[in-house]
């Protein structure tokens, strides 16, 4: 693996801690509410998204485990149409386990 696709696959590591950290101890209700934790949330996914489309096509071949046009596809909706990214999604997606 390339320095390049390893130091991708480091920044999309980040922008997923940052994404815990930002809602860390927060309920649906919390997460709702909180204009500042959604917004981070959804830069984060955005640059996540933004990342993974920067992969190798072979990297995503060899980890198909990993939804990655779901995360392309997050990305798009994220950035394109804020208001479809549910907030419901969005709490299932913090907290349901990663790969």
């Amino acid at each position: 693996m390339s320095a390049r696709q390893i130091s991708v696959l480091e920044h999309m590591r980040e922008d997923l801690l940052d994404i815990l950290r930002f809602t860390e101890g927060y309920s649906f209700d919390d997460f709702r509410d909180d204009i500042k934790a959604r917004k981070a949330v959804s830069m984060s996914l955005i640059n996540v998204g933004e990342l993974a489309k920067q992969l190798d096509e072979g990297l995503l071949a060899r980890h198909p485990e990993i939804p990655w046009r779901d995360i392309i596809g997050m990305r798009n909706i994220t950035a394109h149409r804020e208001e479809a990214l549910s907030y419901l999604h969005a709490l299932e997606l913090l907290t349901r386990p990663s790969p």
